[in-house]
């Protein structure tokens, strides 16, 4: 004990103050590791985000391919023949830029996490030729062709869910599931699309037809339910905002003339253009949230950015303190 009386007062400040000091350096690199781990999380997000859209953008101009679909093989009809062959193009066109975000070597790290996944898609992707050329020769029929192009986007909707990657805060996680349930309840609403087509051309709906008519309409209004619950103010605001007016009344009003199965002399045509307005305000919804993603995830990022500066100006005061005294 009598060799601590020994020591300068230099030293013996230093001794009281080392367990302090050392505690502050600890908790500055526990921050500075979190700070890291959040940013990493962050940035992966927002290119699993870049992927989606690529992808979502796809899907979306597959929903009207596949409506287009239905409607040419139900009745023939040469309008959908036209149509079908002008929604071709679209769809190639938004098939380019996926494969060109497959490309971009900024994404190499999430296609490489995923890439079982992509491979499995890209593979059903590669059968839309197929489907077009079976369309074409009236070798599917009406409910097949449905089938084969929901096939396609059903596993295209479940991918997201692994390319867009669980975030480490809990408001980014929400947005990411509200945006993916409004993907989903979309989807049905393109089904529907296609659905209405075949029945509005035959004016009448068997029990088949019938079922999965009512079936989708129930879907998209349950994912619509989870999506409402989870999406943020603004969120919900805009889908409120955006998705009504004579285009969804209409749709609406034709929807009671399939559940009553009566009186279905509506134009085929009619019922995929007006139901297609509608689901252009779902698009834009769907950008709405996608935007919401990335303002959401850029915002925490600036805020781990603050902290990262707080921690390195923590660490100059810090030396600023220990300077005097270890001089």
């Amino acid at each position: 004990m009598r060799s601590l009386y020994n020591l300068s007062i230099r030293a013996k400040i230093l001794l009281i103050t080392f367990p302090l000091l050392a505690g502050v350096l600890y908790l500055i690199l526990i921050r500075t590791l979190d700070s890291l781990s959040l940013s990493q999380s962050m940035d992966k997000l927002e290119k699993g985000v870049t992927l989606s859209t690529r992808v979502s953008y796809l899907v979306h101009e597959i929903q009207k391919e596949r409506g287009n679909s239905s409607g040419f093989l139900a009745n023939q009809d040469q309008s959908f023949r036209n149509q079908l062959n002008d929604q071709r193009i679209l769809t190639d066109e938004q098939y380019d830029n996926y494969k060109s975000a497959l490309a971009d070597p900024d994404l190499a790290q999430i296609i490489a996490e995923n890439q079982q996944t992509i491979n499995e898609l890209n593979r059903l992707l590669r059968e839309i030729e197929q489907i077009r050329t079976e369309v074409d020769q009236i070798r599917l029929t009406s409910n097949q062709a449905i089938d084969r192009y929901t096939e396609i986007n059903t596993f295209a909707l479940n991918a997201l869910d692994q390319v867009i990657p669980t975030s480490e805060n809990s408001d980014v996680t929400r947005e990411v599931q509200a945006y993916i349930n409004f993907l989903k309840s979309k989807e049905r609403a393109g089904i529907e699309r296609a659905v209405g087509s075949q029945a509005f051309s035959l004016g009448t709906l068997n029990a088949e037809l019938y079922r999965r008519f009512s079936t989708l309409v129930a879907a998209q209004n349950s994912y619509i339910d989870a999506f409402l619950v989870t999406v943020n103010a603004d969120g919900k605001s805009h889908y409120e905002n955006t998705v009504k007016g004579s285009a969804v009344d209409e749709v609406e009003r034709m929807r009671d003339l399939m559940y009553q199965n009566a009186d279905m002399d509506e134009d085929p045509i009619y019922w995929f253009a007006t139901i297609t307005k509608k689901i252009e305000l779902l698009k834009n919804v769907e950008d709405f949230l996608t935007d919401q993603v990335v303002v959401v995830n850029d915002h925490i990022q600036a805020g781990t950015f603050r902290r990262e500066r707080g921690v390195i100006c923590s660490e100059t005061k810090l030396k600023e303190m220990i300077k005097p005294i270890s001089v």
